[in-house]
């Protein structure tokens, strides 16, 4: 692997590289980088979320931002956390202690 990347996993043991430096909150990068690892087409998608194949596109490159009920059903889909679609890297128990 290279310097400059990152290996992002997932529950559903799909293992994408992400360029160092690129925004982890970008959720609509995270949505079409978990679509494509599901083997889903846009249109699959926005079928089981009930929106049209046009909004979740919107979504995919950032014209438009899911709500958080919409984002909830995302990542059931997809079966993993709402802090692995935002891209959140979440302290561990000992860093949170820190923080109080």
């Amino acid at each position: 692997m290279k310097q400059n990347e990152e290996l992002l996993t997932n529950e559903t043991k799909c293992f994408i590289l992400i360029p160092r430096g690129e925004k982890m909150y970008n959720i609509g990068k995270r949505i079409k980088i978990f679509r494509i690892c599901k083997n889903m087409t846009q249109e699959q998608l926005a079928s089981m979320l009930y929106i049209r194949r046009q909004t979740l596109s919107n979504y995919e490159t950032g014209r438009r931002l899911p709500n958080i009920i919409l984002i909830w059903e995302i990542a059931d889909i997809f079966e993993i956390s709402i802090d692995s679609l935002i891209g959140r890297k979440c302290p561990d128990i000992s860093e949170r202690k820190s923080l109080k």
